[in-house]
């Protein structure tokens, strides 16, 4: 991934004239403008230009993450991975928790499944593929 990708990002979000410091200075700003529409951010609309900066942030990811030809085998691996798995446990729903097992009875297999494969850590998923699949 490319390392000289400059992105402008602003920290402190109720730092309405953006002094670096969030005070009272801000929170006047924030109640003498609140629910007034065509404020700026310096006026205490914080949420002025915020589309713009999630747009470039947007763009970024995209750009340098989600479709990057470097960590491209990566994605390939880790679909790999969560297919297989997918597939296991569809086939031995036995192999689920019990917790997920039970959820099945009330619920479609499959979305059981994929609320479990969710909440798993990299090395979790990493570790169950190795025990199940591996």
């Amino acid at each position: 991934m490319p390392v000289d990708a400059p992105v402008d990002f602003f920290v402190l979000s109720a730092d309405a004239n953006r002094d670096g410091s969030v005070d009272t200075t801000d929170f006047n700003l924030l109640a003498a403008n609140f629910s007034q529409s065509g404020r700026t951010f310096s006026q205490g609309d914080f949420n002025a230009g915020l589309d713009h900066d999630r747009k470039s942030c947007k763009e970024f990811l995209y750009a340098n993450l989600y479709f990057s030809k470097a960590l491209e085998p990566e994605k390939e691996e880790a679909e790999r991975v969560i297919r297989e798995l997918f597939a296991h446990w569809m086939r031995r729903p036995s192999d689920l928790p019990p917790a997920y097992r039970e959820k099945s009875k009330q619920e479609p297999l499959p979305r059981i499944i994929c609320d479990y494969i969710a909440g798993m850590t990299d090395h979790f998923i990493l570790e169950q593929y190795q025990k199940l699949c591996g």
